[in-house]
């Protein structure tokens, strides 16, 4: 019965990829999988579902969330710099602040926060949907 409620519920969120997300609806998609993490280890092996969450382009929703236009490979390059870490309370390292800036020229300060917090988030889903395809692929 358990595995039955938890198959629906997986099959819930991957409807909610399916419709389309921005980068905030993904956060929210993802959150719960970092609590149920184990459960998904036991319970959950599910390779088509595996697939469906690795074919999420993170990049084209951060790209959405920027306050500037940018292309995919920029920013996909930028982000390859980056490594998953808390935003609450944190700010940009003065090096990344900087490549911020090359790759976006003429941000205000404001606008390179911005940015940054969108990129953080981006990798950090990168990284929460990594996981995810690693457990529902065990």
């Amino acid at each position: 019965m358990g595995r039955e409620v938890l198959c629906a519920w997986l099959n819930r969120q991957r409807e909610r990829l399916r419709a389309g997300l921005d980068l905030n609806g993904l956060v929210h998609l993802l959150a719960p999988f970092v609590h149920i993490g184990g459960v998904v280890d036991e319970l959950l092996n599910d390779e088509a579902a595996a697939r469906e969450f690795a074919s999420v382009d993170v990049v084209a929703l951060v790209l959405a969330d920027l306050p500037t236009e940018a292309d995919h490979p920029a920013i996909e390059g930028l982000m390859a710099t980056m490594r998953p870490e808390d935003l609450i309370g944190a700010r940009p390292m003065p090096g990344l602040g900087t490549r911020i800036g090359e790759t976006l020229p003429d941000l205000s300060e404001l606008q390179v926060a911005q940015a940054w917090k969108a990129l953080q988030t981006g990798v950090n889903c990168q990284e929460g949907l990594r996981r995810l395809v690693a457990r529902l692929s065990d």
